[in-house]
């Protein structure tokens, strides 16, 4: 039982992978912190894609890594085909779980990740975070709590990022990185497949508009889906359905508060991504370390340094997003059926490459 305020630099709520790197960063500045965890112990599994300089920043272990990047694919509606593919290595596939294990291990002094603390208030007035267990004391305080997980937003007037709901499937087979667009079946999303393993897949879709989404009719959809429909009838390994953020928040931060992480919002385009949360975990370090050392006046500094990291590169994704979500399949096949034998610009993973082919719906949208 922890005893009754206790005090602390910073409170992080949430250890997933956002409230873990920031504990790490936290810690190597030499600042004291505890990250509240409602859960009994970290660890949330799921596919992840890493880029390299991801994997170089995380400084992930190789037999972390399961699955070297050199070929992504994309379909059209009527199964026509984009590919970037080469001997280079663009990323690698990975487990999150495994990666938040990577971070935790990495910690000096473990203690300060509480577990089986469920954050049931806090006063920001005070400087109070009550958990089910006591209360801390904070100069300042960071949500890190995933997509579904701040509760008592009002107290922040902030609003929720906009959710896709997401169902995927594991099942024994081989098959590259892969994007299914068809906004008939995945209405503002798209399908994918995930090599998570040695000859096995994960096999997935999200998607926007669905009036009360249930597993069944994902599952449904999922393998009406150009491409997947041959994996209908393998053995189905495992089933992981939830939600991913689409959206950023407006507001990020304030006098003594910071939300990071998919609290905070994911990628328009993808949703939740590990870069990302590391990215902001690390702006919220610098810019609690000012505010610590009288340099900054007010946590409010985070929003300058996230717009002047992120903004460009979210104004951007913003438009494929609203692309995404207008176009028509017969718009997906007229630009796959044009670019199906021209290379794709971009030197990066999904991100770079979907951006490069679904801004050349734009006309076709607009007209």
């Amino acid at each position: 039982m922890i005893s009754n305020k206790v005090k602390a630099d910073v409170v992080i709520v949430g250890a997933g992978i956002a409230g873990l790197y920031l504990s790490k960063k936290l810690e190597e500045a030499g600042i004291k912190y505890f990250t509240l965890e409602k859960r009994s112990k970290i660890g949330t599994y799921g596919p992840r894609i890493l880029s390299l300089e991801t994997i170089e920043k995380l400084q992930i272990p190789t037999e972390k890594l399961i699955r070297p990047i050199k070929e992504i694919n994309f379909y059209s509606p009527k199964n026509h085909k984009i590919s970037k593919k080469g001997e280079e290595v663009r990323g690698y596939t990975t487990n999150l779980e495994d990666i938040e294990w990577h971070v935790f291990n990495s910690l000096k002094n473990k203690n300060n990740i509480l577990f089986e603390h469920n954050v049931v208030d806090f006063d920001l007035n005070a400087n109070v975070v009550k958990t089910s267990k006591g209360e801390f004391k904070f100069k300042a305080l960071v949500l890190a709590t995933g997509v579904l997980g701040v509760k008592f937003r009002d107290k922040l007037e902030i609003s929720h990022p906009k959710s896709v709901f997401c169902y995927a499937v594991e099942l024994n087979a081989n098959d590259e990185i892969t994007t299914i667009l068809h906004n008939d079946l995945a209405k503002g999303f798209y399908g994918w497949i995930i090599p998570i393993g040695e000859n096995r897949i994960e096999i997935g879709i999200g998607a926007n508009n669905l009036q009360n989404p249930n597993q069944k009719e994902f599952h449904n959809r999922l393998f009406k889906l150009p491409y997947l429909r041959k994996y209908k009838f393998h053995k189905h390994e495992r089933i992981n359905a939830g939600y991913i953020p689409t959206s950023m928040i407006e507001k990020k931060s304030n006098h003594n508060w910071i939300v990071i992480g998919d609290a905070a919002g994911g990628e328009p385009m993808l949703g939740g991504s590990i870069h990302k949360c590391i990215d902001e975990a690390s702006i919220a370090s610098e810019v609690i370390s000012d505010f610590l050392k009288y340099k900054v006046s007010s946590l409010s500094e985070y929003e300058k340094k996230w717009e002047a990291h992120f903004g460009e590169e979210m104004k951007n994704q913003k438009t494929v997003r609203s692309l995404l979500d207008k176009a028509k399949n017969e718009h997906f096949d007229k630009v796959f059926k044009k670019l199906q034998n021209q290379p794709i610009d971009g030197k990066g993973l999904i991100n770079d490459l979907f951006r490069n082919i679904v801004i050349n719906v734009k006309e076709h949208v607009e007209s």
